[in-house]
Parts: C-alpha cells; sequence; structure tokens
C-alpha cells in the first residue's frame, strides 16, 4: 500500500498538494496530513507511510526533527523535503539524513509529478544496492554545485563524498563531463538512460547528479580518455538529447576535483557562446589565450571606442583575473592580443619585448590603452554601438545602411566616422570579424564546415567563404582545423 503524508504547517498548502496529487491519479492508497514535527511523528508511528512530504521550517521544532526520527530508526519510507529558502547547512543535513528529493516552494505541479512518479518507480532493492542519483537529482547538484564553486571547506564535502557515494570514486585518472540540454520530458529519465548508456562504452565509476536540464557527470578510469571515446560519449548525448552543450576536463586524480569541475564548467560556458550544438569541448584543447580575449574583447574593445577609462580599466580587470584563473602566460596573452584586435586601434600598441608577469602586462597594457584613446579623444559614441550591433547579430544578413536604420544613425555620417575610427569599411569589418569567429568554431567544434559557414553568416554563399577563409588565414577551412587538431592532440 502506498501511504502519504503531508507535513506543513500551513493548511492551505497541504490542501493545494493534495488537491493536485489527486488530480494526477497516482494511486496513493491514503493521504494524510499534520502540521507539526511532533504530529508527524505520532502520523509515522500509527500509519507507517511510504512517503513523507516534510516542510523545513515550521513553528517549534523544524522538519529535520522528522527525517532524523526516520533516518535514525531506519524506517522503510522516502522523504521528500519542501522549502522556500534553500540554504547550504539545509543541504547537508538533508544529506545526512538521505533525504530522497528536494522541492522548493512554491511547489511546481510538473515538478511534484515528476519527482512523485520517480520515487514510486524505484523499488527497495535498487535503492538499497545503489543511491538513486536520479531521486536525489536536485538536492545533490546543489550540493555538490555549492561545494565545487564555492570556497566551501573541504571538511564539509567530507561530509557530502561519505553520504553520496563520491568516496567511491578511485581512479589514476578523473573526467567531469558537464552537459546542458533543451527542456525536453521526462528530462531525469532519458539522464537516467544516459548514464547506462555511458556504462555500456566500459567507463567504470560513473557518478552523476542533474538538476533540470544540466547533468553533471564524474567519470573514474585507469587512463586519459581517448578521443574515440569522446565522440562515443557526444553520440550517445545527442541519441538521447538535441541539442545539447557539454564542456569536459580529464586530469590526473592529483588534480582537485574542484578544479576539473571549474575546468569542464568552463569549457560549458566556452561551447555555448560558440553556439555550436550537439559538441563537446574540451578543457585542454581551448586556445586559452584566443578564447579569454574573444570572452572580453567585446567589453573592452566598447570602452576604448566610447573613451571610457573607468570602463576600461574595469573590462581589462575581468579579463586578467580569468587569465590568471586559468593560468595563462603572459606571453601567451600579448602574443595573441594582435589577432584578436587585429585592424582595430588597439592593435596598434607597443607590446613589450621583455617577458612580464600578469600584472605587469594588464599594467602596460592599461598604459597603452590610455594613450591611444589620449590621441584619439573625439571618438564617437555610435561608432561604439555599431561595433557592437556586430557582435551581437554578426550571423545575421547585415549591411551598413541596415544597421545605421536599427541604431538611427544617420548613413553618410556612420560610413565615414566607421572608416576613420576603425580603419577600415563596415564591410570588411564584418567579413573580418565574421571569418575570425569560423576559426574558433573550426578549432574548438566538430560541426561541419558548412555548418560553420552558416553559423557565421555565410549560409547561401559558401564558396565565397571558402575563398575568403583561404585568403585570410593562409589555409583552406579544413586544413585549418586538421593543423589545430595536431596542435590540440599533440597536448593531450
Amino acid at each position: 500500500m502506498n501511504r502519504l503524508l503531508i507535513v506543513d504547517d500551513q493548511r492551505e498548502v497541504r490542501d493545494e498538494i493534495e488537491r493536485m496529487l489527486l488530480d494526477m491519479n497516482l494511486g496513493f492508497d491514503k493521504i494524510l496530513h499534520a502540521d507539526c514535527a511532533q504530529e508527524a511523528i505520532r502520523q509515522i508511528e500509527k500509519h507507517e507511510p511510504t512517503i513523507i512530504m516534510l516542510d523545513i521550517v515550521m513553528p517549534g521544532d523544524n522538519g529535520f526533527l522528522v527525517a532524523e526520527y526516520i533516518h535514525n530508526r531506519r524506517l522503510p519510507c522516502d522523504v521528500m523535503i519542501m522549502t522556500a529558502f534553500p540554504q547550504f547547512d539545509f543541504v547537508l543535513k538533508a544529506v545526512e539524513c538521505r533525504i530522497a528529493a528536494f522541492l522548493i516552494k512554491p511547489i511546481q505541479r510538473e515538478k511534484l509529478q515528476l519527482e512523485m512518479l520517480n520515487l514510486l518507480k524505484e523499488n527497495q532493492y535498487e535503492q538499497q544496492k545503489q543511491l538513486s542519483l536520479r531521486q536525489h537529482s536536485h538536492l545533490y547538484f546543489k550540493m555538490l554545485d555549492a561545494y565545487l564553486t564555492s570556497e566551501t571547506s573541504d571538511t564539509s564535502f567530507d561530509v557530502i563524498s561519505a553520504n553520496t557515494g563520491l568516496d567511491d570514486l578511485i581512479a589514476d585518472y578523473m573526467t567531469v563531463l558537464v552537459t546542458r540540454v533543451q527542456p525536453t520530458s521526462p528530462v531525469h529519465e532519458k539522464f537516467g538512460a544516459l548514464s547506462k548508456a555511458l556504462a555500456g562504452l566500459s567507463l567504470r565509476n560513473i557518478y552523476y547528479v542533474q538538476a533540470d536540464h544540466t547533468c553533471v557527470f564524474i567519470i573514474g578510469s585507469g587512463s586519459a580518455m581517448s578521443l574515440s571515446e569522446r565522440n562515443a560519449i557526444a553520440d550517445l548525448i545527442a541519441g538521447q538529447f538535441a541539442p545539447f552543450f557539454a564542456g569536459m576536463s580529464i586530469q590526473p586524480r592529483i588534480v582537485s576535483l574542484k578544479r576539473i569541475y571549474q575546468q569542464a564548467v568552463f569549457a560549458l560556458e566556452y561551447a555555448n557562446s560558440l553556439l555550436v550544438d550537439n559538441s563537446i569541448v574540451l578543457y585542454k584543447a581551448i586556445n586559452m589565450a584566443q578564447a579569454l580575449l574573444q570572452k572580453h574583447r567585446d567589453n573592452i574593445y566598447a570602452s576604448f571606442m566610447q573613451g571610457k577609462a573607468t570602463g576600461l580599466e574595469n573590462a581589462l580587470g575581468a579579463l586578467f583575473i580569468d587569465l590568471d584563473r586559468n593560468q595563462v602566460s603572459a606571453r601567451s596573452v600579448y602574443d595573441q592580443w594582435q589577432q584578436t584586435f587585429k585592424d582595430t586601434r588597439l592593435a596598434q600598441m607597443q607590446m613589450p619585448a621583455t617577458d612580464m608577469s600578469l600584472n605587469q602586462l594588464r599594467a602596460h597594457l592599461v598604459s597603452q590603452i590610455k594613450s591611444v584613446m589620449a590621441a584619439a579623444s573625439d571618438v564617437p559614441q555610435r561608432v561604439g554601438q555599431i561595433v557592437q550591433y556586430v557582435r551581437d547579430h554578426y550571423a545575421r544578413h547585415l549591411n551598413l545602411t541596415f544597421v545605421a536604420n536599427e541604431l538611427n544613425i544617420n548613413y553618410s555620417y556612420a560610413s565615414t566616422v566607421f572608416k576613420k575610427f576603425t580603419g577600415s569599411s563596415f564591410t570588411d569589418y564584418l567579413m573580418r570579424y565574421r571569418l575570425a569567429k569560423a576559426a574558433e568554431l573550426l578549432e574548438n567544434t566538430n560541426c561541419y564546415i558548412y555548418e560553420v559557414a552558416g553559423k557565421v553568416g555565410f549560409a547561401e554563399d559558401n564558396k565565397n567563404f571558402y575563398r575568403l577563409f583561404k585568403q585570410t588565414y593562409g589555409l583552406t577551412p579544413s586544413q585549418y582545423r586538421a593543423t589545430r587538431c595536431e596542435e590540440n592532440d599533440a597536448c593531450d
């Protein structure tokens, strides 16, 4: 028999939950109510419910008194906690009490139905055989994310890993794969099927957590994952979810899990910025100086074009925080700087002849850019707006007439000042920017070349794309990709 106990100090909340569950027709034999922890314990002793929905914040004793009562007596029931105030200490306590699911108030009907169906499907044998992380999806994701992305102490994480089975991941290499998928239903079942499919690739020690449309896989293995294995994983994810974005980092076990996770998240965000579906970006294969300069390029250039010294220092500060976090050398930065800002006034600066630290390079760049800004203090704000529009809409069919109309600028004025202050016509600037984005996609994704052409604005002009790319880079798109892949494989 399936009996449900709803514990909440607000009667209207209990009644609303019961109405939703009755409409779902999930087959509960009895739905019980309790308005405080002590009443809940009395109901548990009398009726032995199989599932308990438990509010945490209530007058008097909070809901964890009930959770501890159940956990300490090893009662055969699943507990789903409800709270409007998710906090990390709640998560730690929930892990200790082996909470089965986690709902944020106000409770959404779809989320409630998803969690209830999940709990009702799992049998007791499977729960004892291994932690059913699908049951704990949102709770464990919040817990891991809180640890891996914050300054939470390793002592706190010891509690988490001991209670989740993460300690069992003992291997020479650790792989973290973070994937983000488009809304689909039922997400949790598809992620479960994906986990089983990954196990079929002979990847051992797979641990995964999932929240909404993001999933984290932590995989232990005896050696670094090969390119063929990475491609096989991409095919499996695409089989369940299309489209998806994914980032991956593979490191020896001596590297902390927190560091590997942060690298995988960076790779995911980079993949997302490239707007390339169904592709896994490997952290180690990213040209980090190029990626970070591209990430911060628009803010730096916009501040420069608008003559904003404070905005410029802030934009450069954000860039160098990222560079330091990802251990990029100053030499790599100023080697890449000229290419990133090619055909703009920022490429005209004198770069240092000797090696510098990142802090020294940052001070040098600030001084150099301010000098250039002082020499061109009459740069119109409108030029910066045109540049930003290109950054935001480069894949669309653009010309200066259209952009000037969109920004309410006189065409003749826009044409004159744009060339004067960028040193390039609008058409040439747009073409070079599109080709730079194409090179980035070729290097960091597995998209077909015709797909790359379409994504950067050459959807109906592939021949011109090939011609212009070779003219600019001295290689055909396929040759460029092959050259970069050889360099990346040498780094693996």
